[in-house]
């Protein structure tokens, strides 16, 4: 499935794809041999891929402050909920 693996057979599945569905079938063996259903959890015998660790992306000290200013400038009714959120301002931090 690392090869190929999608319904449309163009490209494969990712690795933390793979570890998900890994798990899945994990969880679901171990209830059914809890239950008597089966007698091994055979995805134990197996690991699944670890996935591609990604590079954090950071902002550089000038686009902090770029950010920060446009912040300090925005309604906060425009601002992203998100973007509030992610750098922990507040109400009053923004006006």
């Amino acid at each position: 499935m690392l090869e190929s693996g999608r319904r449309n057979g163009k490209g494969s599945l990712s690795a933390q794809t793979l570890k998900n569905h890994h798990q899945v079938l994990y969880e679901a063996l171990k209830h059914a041999v809890k239950h008597g259903v089966v007698i091994r959890n055979v995805a134990e015998a197996v690991d699944p891929p670890r996935p591609d660790g990604k590079e954090m992306a950071t902002l550089e000290s000038d686009d902090v402050h770029l950010l920060l200013n446009a912040a300090c400038e925005t309604p906060c009714s425009t601002l992203d909920s998100g973007v509030v959120n992610y750098l922990g301002l507040d109400g009053g931090m923004l006006t």
